[in-house]
């Protein structure tokens, strides 16, 4: 078969023309239909993660904590983990480093008096810092920043 030259405008006309009814419309109604439903179940996705954060957020560290990451927003709600503010902290300021490359993080730490600062960055390039007061770390902690604290600190110390 060859290839067939249209001479003229009624030829595209005539096709452009032809629109089979209701076609359209459906799939049109189904789209909507379906970002509805996907937009209810994101918002109802929502609203249950946010109960279980305010309602259940000591659980949700102790289970972050027995993780083996590293992430630990939810552990910072802890007496003996504050969030800080981040320094960008070399290698040569550091009292002590942990490079978990199988896991994806980094965490150098530093102790300056009762506390140590900890910076965690992540293979996806974030940074998030620490103020750990070893002091209310409890007895055989599960978190890692904890445990990493206490590690810094006899670190330094012994």
């Amino acid at each position: 078969m060859g290839i067939q030259e249209i001479k003229g405008q009624e030829g595209i006309q005539e096709y452009q023309s032809r629109k089979q009814t209701g076609q359209s419309e459906g799939f049109q109604e189904s789209l909507i239909q379906n970002l509805e439903s996907r937009k209810k179940n994101d918002e109802n996705s929502t609203k249950a993660d946010s109960n279980i954060r305010k309602n259940d957020s000591e659980t949700n560290a102790r289970i972050l904590g027995a993780l083996s990451g590293v992430r630990v927003n939810a552990v910072a709600q802890r007496e003996a983990v504050q969030t800080a503010e981040v320094r960008h902290m070399s290698y040569e300021e550091s009292d002590n480093i942990e490079i978990a490359v199988t896991k994806g993080y980094t965490l150098k730490g530093k102790l300056e008096g009762q506390q140590v600062y900890v910076e965690a960055k992540y293979e996806d390039g974030r940074t998030e810092a620490y103020q750990v007061d070893t002091a209310k770390v409890q007895e055989g902690t599960q978190h890692r920043i904890e445990q990493f604290a206490l590690e810094t600190v006899g670190s330094v110390i012994g």
